[in-house]
């Protein structure tokens, strides 16, 4: 589990990119000022077929432990693009 989601990012497009920057931030963008990176903690749980939760407050991603990397693909995807932020972006 633990290479899927740097593997997964790495073959994001620029959209889906920053789907889950708003997924796991609540900002379709860093905060201006801001360093160029930010640090999201991710968070592995015990098996579950449950989405992926994000904490945008704190910048934490809970994954639940997937049985293969394909049910991680589809459920990190499903919660980016189904996710909504303040201002609807």
């Amino acid at each position: 589990l633990i290479p899927w989601l740097p593997q997964t990012i790495l073959q994001f497009s620029p959209d889906n990119l920053r789907r889950f920057l708003i997924f796991c931030t609540g900002a379709p963008s860093l905060p201006p000022k801001s360093s160029s990176s930010i640090t999201i903690v991710v968070q592995y749980n015990r098996a579950s077929e449950a989405l992926p939760i994000a904490h945008t407050c704190f910048y934490k991603l809970d994954l639940p432990d997937y049985p293969d990397q394909d049910m991680f693909v589809s459920k990190l995807m499903k919660a980016i693009q189904e996710c909504a932020t303040f201002d609807r972006v």
